[in-house]
Order: structure tokens, then sequence, then C-alpha cells
């Protein structure tokens, strides 16, 4: 992965931060990355909120989907079915 990400604001990574990979971005099927704005900004409204972005998917649709992150427990789960959490339950 290029260190051109950590350059750019806000750092969330893009198919083209992996062209200096070999031919990851050429030759994968499906390319996902995390993104967790927690990481890079403490005082965030998305606490806890992590990104599954879909850059590339050579036979479906691309796009984001929103998860809650339980650092916890390392693992990921449905907003729909955390709509209520609290800082207490997922490890804050």
């Amino acid at each position: 992965m290029s260190r051109a990400v950590e350059q750019r604001t806000p750092k969330i990574p893009r198919l083209s931060d992996l062209r200096e990979s070999g031919a990851i971005e050429q030759d994968a099927d499906v390319v996902l990355f995390i993104y967790r704005e927690d990481v890079y900004q403490e005082e965030t409204p998305r606490k806890g909120i992590a990104d599954i972005i879909i850059a590339k998917h050579r036979n479906g649709p691309i796009g984001r989907v929103e998860l809650v992150f339980d650092k916890q427990r390392a693992c990921f789960r449905n907003m729909e079915t955390d709509r209520d959490f609290t800082e207490g339950d997922i490890g804050f």
C-alpha cells in the first residue's frame, strides 16, 4: 500500500494506493479496504464505526458498508442490530 494515503485528508484508502504493490490492483477480483475515522481523529461522532470500502468487485457492485467495530473482540457487527450501542458495550 502506498504511503500517499498518509498525506491525504481524509486518509481514506483508494484503489490507486495499490498501484505500487505489484499487480494486486490489476489481478485482484475483489479489493476491500477498512477505514475507521476514529483512528485518525479521536474526537469524532463516528467513534466505533468502520467503513468497509468495496473498491473493486469484478463481478458485482462497488461501494461502502458501515459496520460497528467491536474493539474488545476485534470483530465487526451490523449497524442494524447495534443501533443503540453504547461506548461501554463495544470496548471503548
